[in-house]
Order: structure tokens, then sequence, then C-alpha cells
């Protein structure tokens, strides 16, 4: 993807320390600059993780930061695994906590204080641990706006928020202090993303007993998670009735008004073609109905041009 390729480019002219490694390129980077470019990547194809009700995917961001600083401190395994499910815990009840704001990228800003609890592979003790997500904090941001707008930028949030965790507990070890009172301040995590309408009661419920973690699906088509019951529904339909794009006259199709803003959009062939795609309602669900199947190769610029998909995509609304 050019974002990725961007990306790359900017972090390899850099240069710095060859401290940890990103999936599928021949050159070590520094553990910032690795969690930054795999975080991104994760993201880039839309196969990742999501949980559902605190609407999410917390690996894109917790899992980057967890190898990056593991392979920097030569962690054992089991300890990596320890601080991924602790991190992808405190994002999925973090975002649960504030699931019903609209808006935020909750991957991204739930997912940077996931991307923290790395700093339990810096061995840093209850202080340092805090301290490392008050820096954190001083960091956290995503919009849903750039999926809104197909920017590249969409696949670079969680790639921020795991570089924003892995130098927030880098920092800490050097002893930098971050805000206190990072979730309930004045001015903390809830409060200023929620106002008054945050119920922080997900946060403690069940807390080291009940890993949220292991509430997660992965996704089965490299989309938007909001499209996948439509996608279900025009696959299912597909298999009872032989279709051609001239059979169809007019889909309806009813979402969920968490995902309208993100899926009600039709796709043309330009620089944003890709990121639209992926957030296309009538897009996806012509690809199921014509194609049978919803797929990396559906995200190509011929699959994205095909006349008759585009013609059935005009059809939905």
């Amino acid at each position: 993807l050019p974002a990725i390729e961007g990306l790359t480019a900017v972090i390899a002219a850099q240069g710095g320390a060859a401290e940890s490694t990103v999936v599928g390129h021949p050159q070590r980077f520094s553990a910032t600059s690795a969690a930054l470019l795999n975080g991104s990547l994760i993201q880039s194809w839309e196969y990742d993780d999501a949980h559902d009700d605190a609407f999410l995917h917390s690996y894109s961001s917790v899992l980057p930061a967890a190898l990056a600083i593991g392979e920097r401190q030569a962690s054992p395994g089991g300890d990596v695994i320890a601080a991924v499910c602790l991190g992808v815990d405190l994002a999925c009840r973090l975002s649960l906590v504030v699931a019903q704001g609209r808006g935020f990228y909750h991957s991204a800003t739930c997912g940077g204080f996931g991307a923290a609890a790395a700093a339990k592979l810096m061995g840093l003790d209850e202080l340092g641990i805090l301290n490392s997500l008050g820096i954190v904090l001083s960091q956290t941001a995503g919009t849903s706006q750039a999926s809104t707008d197909g920017a590249d930028s969409k696949c670079l949030q969680c790639g921020f928020a795991a570089r924003a965790g892995v130098l927030s507990a880098l920092l800490a070890a050097q002893g930098v202090s971050g805000a206190r009172n990072v979730f309930e301040g004045a001015f903390g995590f809830f409060n200023l993303y929620m106002k008054s309408a945050a119920d922080p009661a997900p946060l403690a419920s069940g807390l080291g007993e009940t890993y949220l973690g292991d509430t997660l699906s992965f996704k089965p088509y490299p989309c938007c998670r909001g499209s996948h019951g439509a996608i279900d529904a025009a696959l299912a339909m597909r298999s009872q009735h032989s279709i051609s794009a001239g059979d169809i006259e007019r889909m309806s199709v009813s979402l969920p008004p968490v995902f309208f803003d993100f899926l009600n959009k039709q796709v043309e062939l330009n620089e944003r073609a890709l990121i639209d795609a992926q957030f296309s309602a009538p897009y996806l669900i012509a690809c199921a109905m014509l194609r049978g199947e919803v797929s990396l190769t559906q995200f190509t610029p011929a699959a994205i041009g095909d006349p008759e998909v585009q013609k059935l995509a005009h059809a939905v609304s």
C-alpha cells in the first residue's frame, strides 16, 4: 500500500538501532519504529481481531508493541504472551467504558494504553507502569474520520498507538513521569473523551480473573467489521439463486447506526479507492453477490473498477 511504502521509506531513512523485526522486511529497526510499522501493517489489510461490544481491534496496537519490546529485551516467550494478554485485556476494558462514544478510533485511543502494558517486559515496578500509562495519555489520538475519508492514515493509527506504548515504556524506564490520574482525573482519559457519560465499571469487573482476549473473534473478510452481516446475507442469497448484475434492479441494506457513516459510500477509481472499498457496503455486497467472495483479490484496481460490480454497487441503498 502507498501508506506502508511511504512509512517504510521514512523509517529506513531515519536509521537507528537495529533492535526489532518488522514482519516480512529484511531490515531490523528501533523498537519504536518496528512497533509503528508492524501496527500499520496489521491494519492495512483489515484482517484483524474484533471485539464487537468494545468496538475495537486490540491486537493491532498491543501485539506490535509487545513484540518490539520483547525482542529488544530478549524476553522469554511466555513473558511476551503474558504482556499481550494483559494489554489486550486492558484495551478491551477501556473501550467498553467509552464504547458509546462516536468519532474516536478506539483501536488507537484505547489500544495505546494496552500497548503500554509492554512496560511489564521492561521490568518496571507499579509506579513505572503507571508512568508508562500516563505518558501514553499525552499521546492518545485516533479518529474515525480517516476511515470515513478513505485516507491512507487510517491504517497508520494503530501503528502510532503501538509506537506510543513502546516509547512510553522506554521513557518510564528512564524515570520519566506521566500523569498519575490517567483515567478518572479531571482531565484524564474518561473525562476528556466521554465527559460525564463514561461508566468505569467494566474496567475493574472480573479484573485478573476474566481476560477479554478470550472473547475476541477474527474477521472472515478483510474489510470493516460492520459490513460482515450484510456480506453474509448476500452470500446466503447467492447460494440460493443464480444471479447476474442485470437481474437486480435495487437492493436495500440496513446497517447498525454506528457503522453507517463509514459504510454508506460508493467507490471510485482514485487514490483512495482501496480504503474506500474496504469501507463501502455497496461495493462489498456487490462483490459477495457477483463473485461469491470478499477476499484480498477484491481490493485491486481491476477488481474495484469492474463495470458489473460497479453497476450492482450503485443499485445498493
